[in-house]
């Protein structure tokens, strides 16, 4: 059983509506507390041998285009720090949260099939959206990571504590230049899409 999660219906609804015996999709919500209250019950529910979430996500690495993939490579929690106590900042010591990788690199082979730009990377997740480019920027450099949302981290930490293995699939949605002019609306669909077709790609050789 494969477990395809997204924040929003609005990227929810550019993933395929047929789909094989063994692919369950849900809806889970915006933020971390939300995201990881709903991936446990989907998980009780369902109790997947993999979980997919997909989505959009704002640049953080200038490198990055509309549309472009960030596979997880890993996820760090842009709001979480015990660096005090000597933990690696924005890492829970709870659990690792890394994607598969194997889950990884089914993926990439399917987006480069699919003709989609992608990198394998760090996502950054926290519960503020963030439109500042310097905040972005400075983000980028001191967390090292390739964009942000706001669920990952948590479905991550989730599904390690719960053994199941887990990839976030991102698609930039975002990459603003002006903190007063907001891109996201603009470019959901096509960022959405992308990562659709790249998480039922995915699915469909997990099953």
């Amino acid at each position: 059983m494969v477990l395809v999660v997204t924040a929003m219906p609005q990227e929810m609804e550019h993933f395929p509506k047929e789909i094989p015996h063994g692919i369950v999709t849900e809806v889970i919500g915006i933020g971390k507390v939300v995201a990881a209250r709903n991936i446990t019950l989907a998980i009780e529910r369902h109790k997947p041998d993999f979980v997919i979430n997909f989505g959009s996500a704002g640049a953080l690495s200038p490198e990055l285009d509309f549309g472009e993939i960030v596979l997880s490579k890993d996820f760090v929690d842009l709001d979480f720090d015990l660096s005090v106590f000597g933990d690696p900042i924005g890492q829970n010591p709870a659990g690792k949260m890394t994607g598969d990788e194997k889950m990884l690199c089914l993926a990439k082979t399917e987006a480069d099939v699919l003709g989609i730009k992608n990198i394998a990377g760090r996502i950054g997740t926290t519960d503020n959206f963030n439109n500042d480019p310097a905040e972005k920027l400075a983000l980028h450099q001191k967390f090292a990571a390739d964009c942000d949302e706001m669920e990952g981290a948590a479905i991550a930490l989730c599904c390690a504590l719960s053994k199941i293995p887990f990839l976030g699939i991102r698609a930039i949605s975002d990459k603003p230049k002006d903190k007063d002019k907001l891109e996201f609306w603009d470019n959901l669909d096509f960022a959405a899409k992308n990562a659709a077709a790249v998480a039922a790609a995915l699915a469909r050789k997990l099953i």
